[in-house]
């Protein structure tokens, strides 16, 4: 693939006018690359983002229909609204240690999306971050995590499980909603909040399971859902 390429003073890709259509190597010494960037690049099929790249801005990557491959290297930082949505073709990410922000969609509606890795400080997930990964199977939340978004996970039907680490305080509304195949969630005690209709429309067989006495019990009675003590 060619691009015609405009940085900006800051080492920010800002300009990337396709030429032709396969695969996309970002130049070293590009610190970020911009909002929109790639946006709706239909046949990109893969980019390689070598070290040094801080940031990837909002909408970078999204509606990328075919982006099957991406490695986002270790000196990324944030990682912008929207980033990849609307990858379908995405099928699995890493997210690497140094990243500490997670905008909101970043991954929703990546429907080939089978597993993510979060090996990052990451102290948030944001507002559907993973909403309607429909091929979605796991998700390991770091123990950064102190908070997970509106609708976070919403509508991914094949995740089967989840466990939220020691130390998320909130969970937002309807954030593991319509995941029609979740069967168990660990919820720690460190949990003081759970947002409405945050497991609404999950499996028949949702059980959560929670220490006795915390505020993952009393969410699960006061909403009908089963609950094992842990």
């Amino acid at each position: 693939m060619n691009f015609k390429l405009t940085i900006d003073k800051n080492g920010v890709l800002e300009k990337a006018e396709l030429v032709d259509e396969k695969g996309f190597v970002v130049p070293y010494g590009v610190r970020g690359v911009g909002d929109r960037e790639f946006c709706d690049h239909s046949m990109l099929t893969n980019v390689t983002i070598p070290e040094g790249v801080t940031s990837i801005g909002d909408g970078a990557f999204s509606g990328c229909d075919w982006l099957a491959g991406v490695e986002i290297p270790g000196s990324v930082l944030c990682i912008g609204d929207k980033a990849f949505y609307d990858c379908y073709s995405l099928a699995d990410i890493t997210i690497p240690e140094n990243v500490t922000v997670l905008g909101a969609d970043v991954f929703a509606d990546c429907n080939s999306l089978v597993s993510v890795a979060i090996l990052g400080r990451v102290t948030s997930i944001g507002d559907r971050t993973f909403a309607w990964c429909e091929s979605l199977t796991e998700a390991a939340i770091p123990d950064t995590v102190t908070s997970i978004g509106d609708r976070a996970f919403y509508a991914c039907s094949s995740l089967a499980g989840v466990t939220i680490p020691r130390g998320v305080l909130s969970i937002g509304g309807e954030a593991f909603s319509h995941c029609g195949s979740l069967a168990g969630a660990v919820v720690p005690e460190s949990v003081t909040r759970i947002g409405e209709d945050a497991f609404a429309k999950c499996g028949e067989d949702l059980v959560i399971s929670a220490p006795a006495g915390s505020y993952a019990e009393r969410y699960a009675a006061s909403n009908g859902i089963r609950y094992d003590a842990i």
